[in-house]
């Protein structure tokens, strides 16, 4: 197994286009499933994120992820969205989430997200990190299935 680099920096604009240009197609359709284009999606989530990041995988982006809501207290909103880099290199991409992740509850002890309930392979990947995963419910104008996920550091 070869090893992958990972560079995690501080999210800028640039990288924005970059990953739509390579955003995984269960991404898209999750931001379809939301009533969002993806681009709208992206931008409205890293404009609204007081904490934004983007991670490089042997030079190529593979995540952009951050958190959203009130800077005062302890609840905070989360998003990720990913290329095709992240199935290259799973072990690297699951390594740095729990670092990630953990860096994240140091900030805000709660983070809740909402993962579309067809993309079994997201909710999988929140359930392994430790975040509880509650029963579907619809969302939207057109009632898709999302699953409310959480996880908390009290």
């Amino acid at each position: 197994m070869t090893m992958v680099s990972c560079e995690i920096i501080k999210a800028d604009k640039s990288h924005l286009n970059l990953l739509l240009a390579n955003m995984r197609r269960m991404d898209i359709d999750e931001c379809k499933a939301g009533g969002w284009s993806p681009g709208r999606a992206l931008r409205q989530s890293y404009r609204s994120s007081f904490y934004v990041r983007s991670a490089f995988f042997d030079g190529k982006i593979a995540v952009i992820w951050g958190m959203c809501g009130p800077v005062i207290g302890s609840i905070s909103h989360v998003w990720a969205l990913t290329t095709p880099e992240v199935d290259k290199a799973p072990f690297t991409f699951a390594k740095h989430a729990r670092k990630e992740l953990d860096l994240a509850l140091s900030i805000k002890p709660v983070l809740i997200t909402h993962v579309w309930a067809e993309y079994t392979q997201a909710v999988r990947f929140f359930g392994l990190l430790g975040f509880q995963v509650y029963k579907p419910q619809p969302v939207g104008r057109d009632g898709a299935l999302f699953h409310q996920i959480l996880i908390a550091r009290l």
